[in-house]
């Protein structure tokens, strides 16, 4: 299982991997370049490139940093939201985590503001809760009844995944 700590420091390898020019933002060319590397058996058309970049630059506007592009936080809310699977990505990519990396991150988020903590986590459960509300199974109610589901849908997209690639 990957802990959140663990999961912020893989989006954040991810992003600088890709900040070329080092800015603090990917503009539409590094997004293209990261959009490709993470789906190496797709062969995306410019027309195809240019749809997928434009969705994300108009969805997360509020990520946009100018010129620069969409900032790490950006990135990491287009993970959140379920656009991309932070390990299945950061695994195409070939990155791995040192344990040192793993407790500074972790370390880091436990000192962060317990008040950001909880907006982001209201704002996951309200997401889940639009979601969920035409779902026979909203009763959900606990929060680690959440990460389970929340990994099970993970281990069904590698599943998936892993099952596409041996049937071709």
């Amino acid at each position: 299982m990957t802990t959140r700590g663990s999961r912020s420091e893989k989006v954040k390898r991810i992003f600088h991997q890709f900040d070329e020019n080092h800015d603090g933002g990917l503009n539409r060319d590094e997004m293209a370049a990261l959009v490709v590397a993470v789906n190496p058996r797709v062969k995306f058309s410019d027309e195809q490139i240019n749809a997928i970049l434009d969705e994300v630059f108009r969805t997360y506007g509020d990520f946009i940093d100018g010129e620069k592009g969409l900032t790490y936080e950006g990135l990491l809310r287009t993970y959140d939201d379920g656009a991309g699977d932070v390990d299945r990505d950061f695994d195409a990519l070939g990155l791995e985590l040192t344990l040192d990396e793993t407790k500074a991150s972790m370390a880091s988020e436990a000192s962060s503001s317990s008040i950001v903590d909880e907006r982001l986590v209201e704002s996951q459960k309200k997401q889940r809760t639009a979601a969920w509300a035409v779902s026979p199974n909203h009763g959900i109610v606990f929060d680690d009844t959440w990460k389970i589901v929340d990994d099970l849908e993970i281990l069904v997209k590698r599943l998936k995944a892993k099952q596409a690639k041996e049937g071709n």
